[in-house]
């Protein structure tokens, strides 16, 4: 059963790569239950009569099985929300809102997985991930990330940890270095069957997440090769 609203507070937050901040929240009195995937609206306190009036929405990047921590990430920037969490000290608190969103691993664990994601997109992935590790879940699973550079990439030695113990799990790193062209362009460019020969990608269900253009150009780029619209799910980051 999913939690509803929660006030939680700040464990740590650090920086990444020099590029995301990722927010650790010491859930272990407030037991905070999700659904591996789903996002929440994390807000902050001004310090204006206590109110907490600066939000932004994240999605939950741990597994819901570490009961103990609650983790987000997001890119480092300079809105009143990223400004007021540089300032936080652990212990402060964060008002949590109730799970939210529908980027989940449906129920029918014969069809194989495809993640199809780039930069901070990576969030909800890294939760269905650990999540699916953590339940020996034995569905096959195609990790495709797309970047620039390895700078871009977030959670990595954790996923690949888990692509080295798990056999049904396998990552494919792209990344398009120097170039002007997009990554969901050079995604455009790949045939499906590259990426994991042994997947059959017209039983496959594919989940795409990422900044807007990224996610519309990736679907557009499926349906093109044939993949029906329902079998495309998609997170779209906007903000950014």
């Amino acid at each position: 059963m999913e939690t509803g609203h929660a006030r939680i507070p700040l464990l740590k937050a650090e920086v990444a790569k020099g590029r995301y901040i990722i927010i650790y929240l010491d859930s272990s009195e407030s037991h905070y239950s999700f659904r591996a995937g789903k996002h929440a609206t994390l807000s902050l306190s001004s310090g204006n009569n206590g109110n907490f009036d600066i939000r932004r929405i994240f999605s939950i990047s741990s597994s819901p099985n570490r009961s103990d921590v609650l983790r987000f990430a997001t890119e480092i920037g300079d809105s009143d929300f990223k400004k007021k969490l540089a300032g936080m000290k652990p212990g402060e608190q964060v008002d949590v809102s109730p799970p939210l969103g529908g980027f989940f691993l449906i129920s029918d664990r014969q069809r194989p997985v495809i993640f199809i994601t780039s930069g901070i997109g990576i969030t909800p992935v890294a939760s269905i991930v650990n999540w699916c590790a953590d339940e020996g879940i034995g569905q096959r699973i195609c990790l495709v990330y797309i970047n620039k550079n390895s700078e871009e990439e977030l959670f990595m030695e954790e996923l690949e940890g888990l692509a080295s113990r798990l056999k049904n799990f396998s990552i494919v790193r792209i990344t398009t270095g120097d170039s002007d062209e997009s990554p969901s362009l050079t995604f455009s460019r790949v045939k499906l069957d590259t990426y994991a020969p042994d997947i059959d990608t017209g039983r496959a269900i594919f989940y795409v997440s990422g900044k807007p253009r990224f996610v519309h150009d990736a679907r557009n780029a499926l349906l093109s090769q044939g993949i029906a619209s329902a079998s495309i799910k998609t997170e779209k980051f906007s903000g950014y």
